[in-house]
């Protein structure tokens, strides 16, 4: 019984732990608001950009998810709790910022659509490392079996994407002799 208190007492500190991350996030969007300055991306610079990478990796790290795994044995089965990293993601990374889930992807994509100054420069090195630094984690988290591989190449775009692809075929007649004669072709078939 006291394990069970023990799980769900875990269990409702993830959820604090991830309301807060959002909480953060929220309180960031709206005091970028209520200054109203600030750079269009809502970052001044790369180097602001950094720091809140450093502090959402910081915040990830310290909010570890519980998971439940059942064990057997001789004795019978054993629920445990097992604590696992969080995964670094964009859409997470984003909402820590106090933006949309596709902040950082739309301001990589504008900052290459355009001719930049030497501070956008930056920005988008920044930006761009730090997509990949995300994309590397899941990827090494898919390859140690940290983060279910099938699900962190959906995610990342590499999964095997199969199209099917349906034909129609219609026979264009001339007139109401060749379209009896396609119709018992087609009955003789049946």
């Amino acid at each position: 019984m006291a394990e069970q208190e023990n799980t769900q007492q875990q269990q409702s500190q993830q959820a604090l732990t991830r309301l807060d991350i959002i909480r953060m996030g929220m309180k960031r969007a709206r005091s970028v608001n209520e200054k109203k300055e600030g750079h269009p991306y809502g970052v001044n610079s790369a180097e602001e950009l950094e720091q809140l990478f450093d502090e959402y990796v910081t915040t990830i790290q310290r909010a570890p998810m519980f998971i439940s795994v059942r064990k057997q044995s001789s004795k019978g089965t054993e629920k445990k709790d097992e604590k696992v990293d969080r995964p670094i993601t964009e859409a997470g990374f984003c909402l820590f910022c106090g933006h949309t889930a596709s902040w950082l992807k739309n301001m990589t994509d504008n900052l290459k659509s355009k001719t930049r100054n030497s501070q956008e420069d930056e920005l988008l090195e920044s930006a761009t490392r730090i997509r990949d630094a995300i994309r590397s984690d899941l990827i090494d988290g898919g390859l140690l079996g940290a983060y279910q591989s099938n699900f962190t190449a959906r995610v990342l775009g590499l999964a095997d994407k199969q199209t099917q692809e349906q034909v129609t075929r219609q026979i264009i007649v001339k007139d109401e002799e060749e379209r009896d004669m396609v119709n018992n072709l087609r009955n003789s078939n049946r």
